[in-house]
This record gives C-alpha cells, sequence and structure tokens, in this order.
C-alpha cells in the first residue's frame, strides 16, 4: 500500500476559501452564458417550443458537474493508495507555486523514476471538445508547474503528466499529438503509473522529495495568503 502525504492545512483552506470568493463572483457571468448557449440550442432544436433555461436549472448542472468531479478524484485517491507498491508517497490536492499564482494538483506520485502528475476528470464533464481540450492544457500545465517547482529547489527529476477519466466508457491509454497520455479508467491509470520507467530515486529519496513538496507548498499557501490579506 501507498502512503498517503497529509496535504491539508488552515492556511490551504483558507487559499481555498479565497478561490471559491473568486470564482463566486464571476459565476453570474459563466451562468449567464450557460443560459444563453443553452437557449440558442433549444431554439435550433425545438424552434423555441421548449421553455427556456433557467438560473436554477444551470446552476443545479454545475453543482452535479461539481459533485462527479470530487467523486472522481476520491476514487482515484482511494485506488492510488490501495495499489501502488508500499513507500510510494502520493499527495492529493497539492497546492504548489506556479509562475503566476497557485496551483492545485489532484494527485502527484513520487515514484523511483520520478514525479507522476495525474489530473482527474469525471468523463461526463467533458462531453464538449472544446472542455477535453481545456483539460489536455491544464494537465500539461500542471506537469509544466511541478517540473519548474522542482528545478527551482534542486530536484533534477523526470515529471511524467496524464489525465485520468476514471468513469470513461472507453479502457487503456492514448498518446495525443501533443504527447499527453489520456488513460481511460482507473485500472489504466495504475498501469501507466506502474509502466517501466529508468529508477532515478531511492526509496529515502522519494520521502525527502514528497516531505519538500508537502511543506514547501504549505508556506507558500500561507506566504499568498497573507500577501493578499495584506
Amino acid at each position: 500500500m501507498a502512503q498517503l502525504i497529509p496535504t491539508d492545512n488552515l492556511a490551504r483552506s483558507a487559499w481555498r476559501q479565497t478561490i471559491r470568493q473568486r470564482e463566486a463572483s464571476s459565476e453570474q457571468q459563466l451562468v449567464e452564458e450557460e443560459i444563453s448557449r443553452c437557449n440558442r440550442l433549444t431554439r435550433w432544436l425545438f424552434g423555441g417550443s421548449m421553455r427556456s433555461a433557467t438560473l436554477q436549472q444551470v446552476r443545479a448542472r454545475q453543482a452535479s458537474a461539481q459533485a462527479r468531479g470530487d467523486a472522481a478524484e476520491s476514487a482515484v485517491t482511494r485506488a492510488l493508495v490501495t495499489a501502488l507498491p508500499a513507500g510510494w508517497p502520493v499527495l492529493h490536492s497539492l497546492v504548489i507555486e506556479g509562475r503566476w499564482d497557485l496551483c492545485e494538483i489532484d494527485h502527484l506520485v513520487v515514484a523511483p523514476a520520478g514525479c507522476l502528475v495525474l489530473e482527474t476528470k469525471a468523463a461526463r464533464n467533458l462531453g464538449r471538445r472544446d472542455l477535453m481540450e481545456q483539460a489536455q492544457r491544464q494537465t500539461q500545465g500542471h506537469g509544466r508547474v511541478v517540473r519548474r517547482w522542482l528545478d527551482l529547489r534542486g530536484f533534477r527529476l523526470p515529471v511524467h503528466e496524464a489525465l485520468v477519466l476514471p468513469n470513461s466508457p472507453r479502457t487503456g491509454c492514448e498518446q495525443t499529438l501533443s504527447g499527453l497520455t489520456i488513460c481511460h479508467g482507473i485500472r489504466s491509470a495504475l498501469g501507466w503509473c506502474l509502466r517501466p520507467r529508468r529508477p532515478v530515486l531511492p526509496a529515502a529519496g522519494q520521502a525527502t522529495v514528497a516531505a519538500a513538496l508537502a511543506r514547501a507548498g504549505a508556506e507558500e499557501v500561507a506566504a499568498v495568503s497573507l500577501a493578499r490579506a495584506g
């Protein structure tokens, strides 16, 4: 069984609350855009014979999508901790410093071959092509953030990233033209994590890197929270 490294703390919780407030401030605009899109689609399909989407309907769909995403992340976390080898540190919802702002990594595994960055999405939430493309860009962006974070602190390690769709109707892994791996299903994600790669870290090194990520990430969250409060 792998080792789940605690990453939650008061500073990180405060930062997430700040993010929620920021998202809430722009929620009205997003909701209005979604209503407009739904109404255009309704008029195109039914000639305006159906009732327009309401604010409550759109918000209910957004809440449902959020719940699906949270459930997908929890399922992947349980699978990683249960199935990966003993001593492999697993960090869930790790917040670290990016180039312009803090960045939340869904799952980061410190393996003997380096860091494995997994971005988890509920497949049902990516029904539109633009949403899938956005998820792919986000995953690769998170890989760059982790790579830069490690390099700046003297950890010269390989970083591998994958987009995980735990409830995808498909199976297996595919690679995009940009080189990103998409794992369809949790079993495929575990197979990707356990894929043979050249080891670069002993067990003690894995623990050191994981501890540095968890500790420094918490300090960065606290520093940014204080700066925003000031």
